[in-house]
């Protein structure tokens, strides 16, 4: 097939954590979903688990780093509960595309928490 299809699924791996369960729970299906031919299924099968895990992880505490210094006040309001609360979001809601994503995505923190706060 392609590149491309490989690299969407890895992108979609590394980003979703239901991506990354529907892959646990059966790797063969998550690769026709991306139209993966044989060997790229043999590509993505040989990243180890915890390789994809570890990447995601990364992802998210750039992401994290990056709210952090956006949002000064939400991070006084929360303290040391900020990185949890950000994490198990941010597991759940990719991060947009372009130069203003980091900005974009400390906001939409920012509305899930005064959601969460006002009951949704």
């Amino acid at each position: 097939m392609s590149l491309r299809q490989l690299q969407n699924a890895l992108a979609r791996l590394f980003t979703d954590v239901d991506a990354r369960a529907a892959y646990d729970r059966d790797p063969g299906r998550f690769s026709r979903a991306y139209g993966l031919d044989e060997r790229e299924r043999a590509q993505l099968g040989t990243l180890a688990e915890n390789a994809i895990a570890s990447y995601a992880a990364g992802l998210i505490g750039k992401r994290r780093a990056e709210a952090l210094r956006l949002l000064p006040r939400v991070r006084a309001d929360l303290g040391d509960d900020f990185a949890r609360q950000f994490d198990a979001w941010a597991s759940r809601v990719p991060l947009g595309r372009g130069p203003a994503r980091y900005t974009r995505d400390a906001a939409a923190f920012r509305r899930h928490l005064l959601r969460e706060r006002r009951g949704r």
